[in-house]
């Protein structure tokens, strides 16, 4: 769609100043497939506006500002991760990545300038740590999956680039863990489960007999219903090849266990498919 899009989606989820998971959705898909610069920091300033602790001046008490729920971060989390988006938990991953291009690449001094280019929306990250209002800076461009490095020096404040930043130095999720984008997708599959009335929850213990659990993954934790996804891949038959240890991220169909309280413990099975990513 467009930015205008995005920002009347905005607009309209924090209206009530509560940011829930299917407005979080609605605003994701009002973004193009290919995130603009624009789009990208609109849905950054959201996330920052619903995460920022509350540091009112000494006496004065701020009574009503905007929160989200946790299955609305997920999503944003889960976004910002798919589109390499330097917001949410996924900052530090691109900080990260900006530090690795700038030791395996060379600055390209021919681009040096005491300026950035008329450019408003690039996001601004720094690169110093602990932060510095004099440190190293870079100025990412995420429609381009470039960004301008900046360092004080004699003059004052330069600038490089812009500087291509390498698809290899994105960090390789853990095969045994789930990403938040998979996280969210999970869950969001459940939730659509449960309101179709597709998900039966059993009370017995599942029957593991035809499968072995690979991974057990916190999907929902500090809640009054806690779940968990119990990974499960075929069983080892005699005369076969072992199967090697898959990434969690790619089963399929699991178990999901409901943990209500401290006594009550249910079992469903869950099958996503391609609609589900």
């Amino acid at each position: 769609m467009s930015v205008a899009a995005v920002r009347q989606q905005i607009s309209k989820a924090i209206a009530d100043l509560r940011l829930e998971g299917k407005e979080a959705t609605a605003i994701i898909a009002a973004a193009k497939p290919k995130v603009s610069n624009a789009e990208a920091k609109a849905i950054g300033d959201l996330y920052q506006m619903v995460t920022a602790p509350s540091r009112p001046p000494p006496g004065v008490v701020i009574c009503f500002r905007p929160t989200a729920e946790q299955a609305a971060l997920s999503a944003l989390d889960a976004f910002f991760l798919a589109r390499g988006l330097p917001f949410g938990k996924n900052k530090q991953g691109m900080v990260d990545a900006i530090d690795a291009t700038l030791r395996a690449v060379p600055l390209p001094l021919e681009t040096r300038r005491t300026s950035l280019p008329k450019k408003g929306s690039l996001v601004e990250l720094d690169l110093s740590s602990p932060p510095s209002q004099n440190g190293k800076k870079a100025f990412l461009d995420v429609a381009k999956q470039a960004f301008y490095f900046s360092a004080v020096e004699a003059e004052g404040r330069v600038f490089y680039g812009p500087i291509a930043l390498s698809a290899s130095t994105k960090p390789e999720p853990p095969a045994d863990k789930l990403t938040p984008e998979r996280k969210a997708q999970i869950l969001a599959k459940i939730e659509k489960l449960e309101r179709s009335g597709q998900l039966t929850w059993i009370d017995a213990p599942p029957d593991f007999a035809r499968g072995t659990v690979l991974s057990r993954q916190e999907l929902r934790d500090g809640a009054v219903t806690k779940l968990s996804a119990m990974m499960v891949r075929g069983v080892d038959l005699p005369g076969l090849p072992a199967r090697g240890l898959r990434n969690v991220n790619e089963i399929n169909s699991f178990w999901v266990e409901r943990q209500e309280g401290r006594f009550r413990t249910q079992w469903a099975q869950v099958t996503m498919d391609g609609r589900d990513v």
